[in-house]
């Protein structure tokens, strides 16, 4: 397949500075084979060669290390010009490809079957572990009659290049390693010869390729990434016409197949195919082919040795998220906190005499706009009824206390049915439950484990609510009467109790409220449940497959996969003491760190909340689209939790991007969004296209995502302010979350 787009390749080493030798001469000779590593790390003392043709020119460009090839980029020039409605592909080598020391310079022109010349020139610079490339591409002399569009791209090969299939792919946010759990979205399938995808569906804009027998791992970014497009309105970027202008400022990456070998690939402008997200198999972005027009780019590429394919991602993520590292916010943890306190509050009412929030809120109102309420998952009933508990019982404020407690008392006496399942969604303005709707164990677990947490406070609290304990005891007994005898639990089940889905991957799912009720009751029962569906996870969760953390989504791939998990894993290990759950902890906390967007872009939107820093923050939600919420939030206490217990310090720049940049699309006083009250926040949004396509409605899961986890903060150290926070002796710190429940 002919394509019109060009690529940018970056590929990033995975580690610190490496020794760099010194450049073997040109043409010299390199022992066949991929470079083998010791052990896992990147791999160092890289040096540039020719790659010898037959054709004077047609050379291209390789990395060395110890005498073997680690990466080859054979034709270095390709283009993609426009001849009227098709894509026409032209690639060439250098004429001319200097090297001296840690540097090397090629050029060399491109003529297209229309007549066009593109000249390019090539600057290669090794750097540590890693080799830049800056490239300029001129259309010389385009075929003015003829061609209307060109673009550039880049190809990095494999020292031992083999099918898709047998390699491991990471676009984060995209796909992690195969094609488990992707469905037909972007890059779901092994055999295309395209999987080209939009930088800005990336959370951060590299991709990464690993070798599964030999472990080597090439990793390949847009340095210099800073997406723009036109601002006239002409030329929207969630359209799927094939535009061409000079202000696309977007890369894409990806891989390109060819005789069942597949290379990295980067394409500048950003086409993006053989599936896109915008109709067709194709979208397509062009600069024009103008006499004189020039585009630069600037690609890093690394290689690295790993032993699992989840070494290679953790390593490749973090290389990357120090390459691009956004400085921390502002703090504005307490802000957040008391207005989304004071959101849950006002929200709240009595439909038809059922109290509860509505499903969701106009942001130009804050008016409801749909009344039903939904135990957990978007809807969270519950645990909002115990933050409003909570904040009535400290604050002193009867009538928040009230809310609280009459929210909590209508799920744990009407919720129930005899079996011990819970009813999960009920229409207040009716009323009328939804019996129709799946018991799914996520939204269920949700909701129950707010129960949980409002009947440990009330036992500290020395006035236990019986009723509330009882709709735990009696959700918990289900669950262990349910679990299948190698410790795993089905998806969802119908009201009579029999099961509605059978999949196995979301046996994470009642992990936590499973221990904390065995925390809550003492009975070995619940804890001997948890442990079994923990140790039935481990087994059966490899390669960073986390799948089916949504109930609105198929089971696929996705973050809340393995946000559920990380929160299994620590709640596990606070019920056990036992450090081997801190390996799944951190585990899922690497894989649900690479769906947190660590880059910014500028979109042009006069809304505030993303005009500056686009999605930066926030985090994509699951595969088949590029949907973008601040669903992240709630993980920001796991991450600092696990910073805590190893000693990584990454893990608290994590929760540190969360506690800052997670939270800033709130509305706050001050710091206005536009939105009608404080305290609202966007439910969903598409900013992958350079325009905002959102929800406008808050839902209230938004704030429950960002109150939770503060209070949990306020809990264990007394404080939200991240200032506050990090002068408390680190072993203070630690010493308190070592008791954490």
């Amino acid at each position: 397949m002919h394509v019109s787009r060009r690529s940018f390749v970056t590929v990033a080493a995975a580690g610190g500075a490496a020794a760099t030798l010194p450049l073997q001469s040109a043409g010299a000779t390199t022992a066949a084979g991929p470079v083998k590593g010791p052990g896992t790390g990147p791999i160092t003392g890289l040096t540039l060669e020719k790659i010898p043709a037959a054709d004077a020119a047609r050379t291209g460009i390789r990395a060395v290390a110890g005498g073997q090839v680690v990466w080859e980029c054979k034709d270095p020039l390709r283009l993609d010009v426009k001849v009227g409605d098709a894509p026409a592909r032209s690639a060439a080598g250098y004429t001319s490809l200097s090297i001296s020391g840690s540097t090397a310079t090629g050029t060399g022109e491109v003529r297209t079957p229309t007549g066009g010349r593109y000249t390019f020139r090539d600057d290669w610079r090794i750097a540590g572990a890693a080799v830049t490339l800056t490239r300029s591409v001129t259309a010389a002399a385009p075929n003015p009659l003829q061609e209307m569009g060109f673009g550039s791209s880049l190809e990095i090969s494999p020292a031992d290049p083999g099918p898709l299939a047998d390699q491991d792919l990471l676009l984060p946010a995209i796909r992690t390693g195969s094609t488990t759990g992707l469905g037909g979205g972007i890059a779901g399938n092994d055999a295309a010869e395209w999987i080209l995808v939009r930088e800005m569906r990336l959370s951060l804009p590299f991709a990464a390729l690993r070798n599964r027998r030999s472990g080597q791992t090439l990793s390949l970014a847009h340095v210099d990434a800073a997406p723009a497009t036109a601002t006239n309105g002409l030329y929207p970027e969630d359209s799927n016409a094939w535009w061409i202008h000079g202000d696309v400022q977007f890369a894409s990456l990806g891989v390109h197949q060819t005789a069942g070998k597949a290379a990295l690939a980067i394409a500048y402008p950003g086409s993006e195919g053989d599936v896109t997200y915008l109709g067709g198999q194709w979208t397509r972005r062009s600069h024009p082919a103008r006499a004189g027009f020039t585009h630069t780019y600037q690609v890093r590429i690394a290689a690295a040795a790993s032993d699992t394919f989840a070494t290679a991602a953790r390593d490749a993520w973090r290389d990357h998220w120090s390459l691009f590292k956004v400085a921390p916010l502002r703090d504005r943890n307490s802000a957040v906190h008391a207005s989304g306190l004071a959101l849950l509050d006002s929200q709240v009412a009595r439909y038809n005499g059922k109290p509860g929030l509505p499903f969701r809120s106009r942001l130009d109102s804050g008016e409801a706009d749909a009344v039903s309420y939904m135990m957990g998952f978007v809807g969270q009933q519950v645990p909002a009824g115990y933050q409003l508990l909570r904040s009535g019982l400290l604050d002193g404020d009867a009538a928040r206390l009230a809310k609280g407690k009459a929210i909590l008392d209508f799920w744990a006496t009407e919720s129930p049915l005899p079996n011990g399942l819970v009813r999960l969604w009920i229409d207040g303005d009716q009323p009328r439950w939804r019996d129709w709707y799946q018991i799914f164990v996520r939204v269920a677990s949700d909701g129950m484990d707010g129960m949980v947490d409002a009947c440990r406070l009330m036992r500290d609290r020395g006035e236990p609510v019986a009723t509330w304990e009882k709709a735990v005891t009696g959700f918990a007994d289900f669950l262990v009467s349910k679990q299948y005898a190698d410790g795993s639990f089905a998806r969802s089940y119908t009201m009579d109790g029999s099961v509605a889905s059978d999949a196995r991957t979301n046996t994470s799912h009642p992990i936590r409220f499973l221990c904390h009720t065995a925390a809550l009751t003492g009975d070995g029962k619940y804890r001997k449940a948890a442990v079994a569906a923990g140790q039935w996870y481990v087994a059966n969760t490899k390669d960073w497959q986390f799948i089916g953390g949504t109930a609105d989504n198929p089971n696929v791939l996705d973050k809340e996969a393995g946000g559920m998990a990380f929160n299994a894993a620590l709640a596990l290990h606070d019920l056990t003491g036992e450090d081997r759950w801190l390996e799944l902890a951190k585990r899922a906390a690497d894989f649900t760190e690479t769906w947190l967007v660590g880059w910014r872009w500028r979109i042009d939107t006069p809304r505030r909340s993303y005009a500056r820093d686009g999605a930066f923050g926030l985090s994509f939600i699951a595969s088949g689209h590029s949907g973008i919420d601040n669903w992240i939030c709630y993980q920001s206490w796991n991450f600092y939790r696990l910073f805590l217990f190893t000693g990584d310090t990454h893990y608290r720049d994590v929760a540190t991007t969360i506690l800052t940049a997670g939270v800033r699309t709130t509305e706050l006083t001050g710091q206005s969004q536009g939105y009608a009250v404080p305290g609202l926040v966007e439910e969903a949004v598409g900013l992958s296209d350079l325009v905002v396509n959102g929800t406008n409605v808050w839902l209230p899961w938004c704030t429950v995502a960002e109150v939770e986890p503060l209070s949990r903060f306020a809990d264990m150290f007394g404080t939200v302010d991240l200032r506050k926070l990090e002068a408390i002796p680190l072993a203070d710190r630690q010493r308190a979350n070592q008791t954490a429940r």
